[in-house]
């Protein structure tokens, strides 16, 4: 059954279809002022939001994921991007849209997906393993011929899921995660062949993956740096494949290239409608690490999207109500949410549960009292606290990486070191 817990849709008020050109700093402080004043005034626009809310902050047993609205910020240049993930994890799971000049991310004119990525950072690279179910023949690997119209109409997010209509092959798709693995779920409708798509060479210098069995496909993708990844499907296939280029290769359990690679697997969904789950977890050490995160992040869930998607809201709730607010209007408080929750999308983990993580001298390092991380906003040799320019965002992986630098010299931070996945920023 798919989830109930899905709700914001990109239409709705004033500051749901907010065009975000600020940074998440300057709106969070902005309006961190604003929400937090005892009797604030209304939303700017009446006619859209009268009532304000309560100037009490919210109880523990709030929703607080209601309040964030992943859209804002996905237009003029915003550079966001709806995405199922836990607060500062690896994996974002996130729509990959196909656009004039090739990929982009999801905006109010994307009306094709190509795929649903495991990886996305803001400016919307770095789209890795985008998966794509599809009906019918595999008849091309070419992702513009077998991609979907959707409806923004039937599409919803939060920050711990996503979720739309393929109009194409009637699929309804929807996507969740914990911090190191990524979940899509896949209501097919009755078809002697349903696919899941796997584009390992998308957006990458070069790729392998390989068929395991009947419920794996494992392999890398490499881009600068190796991302292993380990899938597993949540019932046996009846039928794969793999590509290379234009050349499809049924019954194929491998293939490497440079360039367009990839492969499918295929299942029978006349008597069995259910639907179908894939869990993906991620790692930068090598395929042992990415098992090893699936099995720690994913064994008592099975394969329950819903209870991987309960778990992941209760995650965010809890990391939401360490700075939450009260007072102001309901656009205000959207607008504060949602730029809080932007502050948590980076940094993002890379090190595996057993703390084994790849630095910038490309060697494998063990993180013993500190959580190794990449971004874009700690990158000065001072070790700046992310939190301190977040709006006190609730304390980040980041933090305590950051900080080891300062006490240790060069220690983990600058010397075996994270590789940081954007230029550092004051």
């Amino acid at each position: 059954m798919p989830s109930t817990r899905y709700a914001p849709t990109r239409t709705g008020s004033a500051a749901q279809r907010l065009r975000n050109r600020l940074g998440a700093t300057a709106l969070c402080i902005a309006l961190a002022a604003a929400g937090s004043v005892t009797g604030a005034a209304g939303s700017a626009d009446a006619a859209t939001q009268s009532t304000a809310a309560s100037d009490a902050t919210p109880g523990a047993g709030t929703d607080l994921t209601k309040l964030v609205n992943p859209f804002i910020g996905t237009e003029n240049e915003g550079l966001t991007f709806p995405a199922a993930g836990a607060p500062f994890g690896l994996v974002q799971e996130s729509p990959l849209m196909k656009t004039a000049g090739g990929t982009g991310c999801d905006k109010e004119s994307s009306d094709t997906v190509i795929g649903f990525s495991q990886t996305t950072i803001n400016g919307c690279r770095f789209n890795y393993l985008p998966m794509m179910p599809t009906t019918g023949a595999v008849s091309s690997t070419d992702p513009a011929q077998y991609a979907s119209t959707f409806s923004h109409e039937n599409e919803t997010t939060g920050p711990d899921h996503y979720r739309t209509k393929l109009d194409k092959y009637g699929v309804t798709a929807s996507l969740t995660a914990t911090a190191r693995t990524g979940w899509q779920q896949y209501e097919f409708p009755r078809t002697s062949q349903a696919n899941v798509l796997f584009n390992a060479g998308a957006g990458v210098s070069d790729s392998e993956i390989h068929v395991v069995g009947d419920r794996t496909i494992e392999g890398w993708v490499e881009d600068s740096k190796k991302t292993y990844f380990v899938a597993q499907l949540s019932r046996p296939f009846a039928s794969y494949g793999t590509w290379k280029g234009t050349d499809r290769s049924p019954g194929s359990r491998a293939s490497a290239a440079k360039g367009a690679n990839g492969a499918w697997v295929s299942f029978d969904t006349r008597k069995n409608d259910a639907p179908v789950v894939a869990k993906v977890g991620l790692s930068f050490t090598g395929l042992d690490g990415a098992r090893k995160n699936l099995t720690a992040e994913t064994g008592k869930f099975g394969f329950d999207f819903d209870a991987v998607h309960k778990a992941s809201n209760d995650e965010w709730n809890t990391t939401l109500h360490k700075a939450a607010i009260g007072g102001g209007s309901h656009d205000q408080q959207v607008a504060y949410y949602t730029a809080l929750y932007h502050s948590m999308v980076d940094p993002n983990i890379i090190g595996d549960v057993d703390g084994r993580y790849v630095g910038a001298d490309k060697k494998i390092h063990t993180a013993r009292d500190y959580t190794p991380t990449a971004t874009s906003r700690c990158g000065t040799p001072t070790g700046r606290r992310t939190s301190s320019s977040r709006c006190s965002s609730p304390r980040s992986p980041t933090t305590s990486t950051c900080r080891s630098s300062r006490s240790r010299g060069r220690a983990a931070h600058f010397r075996a070191g994270t590789w940081r996945t954007r230029k550092a920023t004051s």
